[in-house]
């Protein structure tokens, strides 16, 4: 896909070339019931989606869940797997693993959609 999308919630915009800031999480990091209250406030226009996308990060900055990414042995793994196909498939400027969540600064590449990319890492 290229050009903007939505999944129904965070618009997402995916072209070749483009520099972007992903974020993905393990599942207990965010139960479902604290997910769907940021979705009714937006719902009922008291947050905008920034403002979701804020509460969600401060939220997973608490190191709620299990934090499996704590353990270096695994955090060794997901950047392994970062890594994998940095200069083939994207060009991967930096990351960072934390306990529950992983940010990424990524540039996709022709013929490797971000859906794609982010699906190989999960």
């Amino acid at each position: 896909m290229r050009g903007w999308y939505s999944r129904g919630y965070l618009p997402h915009y995916d072209e070749p070339g483009k520099v972007q800031f992903i974020t993905y999480r393990l599942k207990d990091s965010l139960p479902k019931v604290v997910l769907e209250s940021y979705d009714e406030a937006l719902r009922r226009g008291e947050i905008d989606s920034l403002g979701r996308k804020r509460r969600i990060e401060r939220y997973l900055d608490k190191g709620h869940g299990a934090c499996w990414l704590r353990q270096p042995q695994v955090a060794e793994m997901v950047q392994e797997n970062l890594r994998y196909f940095d200069g083939q498939r994207y060009r991967l400027i930096t990351w960072c693993v934390m306990p529950n969540h992983v940010h990424t600064i990524v540039e996709t590449f022709e013929g490797y959609p971000l859906e794609a990319v982010t699906h190989s890492w999960k």
